[in-house]
């Protein structure tokens, strides 16, 4: 939203717009990688692309296909040029289709990570979930233990 401070109304006819051009592209990557974590259909990704690379990370965060608006819109061969960017770097980086960059960061292993494999991977990796043979306090095998002082500790630390 905009207002001329001369006549104290908006400036634009909606009186609210939208938001768009490269402030945009972080938040539209995001949501394109979520999406994809989420769902097994189509997607355009969409929202502040204006370079080849802005593409290819759209690509590689899951987006099947790009759309191109504001920077066709400032420069008319903008399109063209962000093709030339994707295809020099699947040339650089020996991608032979559009498919192989697709959703590529979201493999591990050759396969999609959920939010629940991820969540694990994390509680391992920052030593709060261990798993082996251990014997909880009312005297119960289980086959993994939580580091609850760990969790306190970066708790108390970030508060901190």
């Amino acid at each position: 939203m905009r207002i001329d401070v001369h006549k104290r109304s908006p400036i634009l006819a909606n009186k609210m717009g939208g938001f768009s051009g490269p402030a945009i592209f972080p938040v539209a990557l995001r949501m394109v990688y979520q999406v994809r974590r989420a769902v097994n259909i189509p997607i355009i990704g969409m929202g502040g692309i204006t370079t080849g690379d802005d593409a290819v990370e759209m690509l590689l965060a899951g987006a099947d296909a790009v759309a191109v608006g504001t920077a066709a819109m400032l420069d008319p061969s903008a399109p063209i040029n962000i093709i030339d960017g994707i295809e020099k770097y699947m040339i650089e980086n020996n991608f032979k289709t559009i498919k192989r960059i697709t959703g590529s960061i979201l493999r591990l292993g050759g396969k999609k990570m959920g939010y629940r494999e991820e969540f694990i991977e994390f509680m391992l990796k920052s030593d709060v979930l261990k798993f082996g043979e251990f014997v909880t306090k009312s005297g119960r095998n289980t086959p993994y233990f939580i580091n609850t002082e760990t969790i306190c500790l970066e708790a108390s630390y970030e508060a901190g």
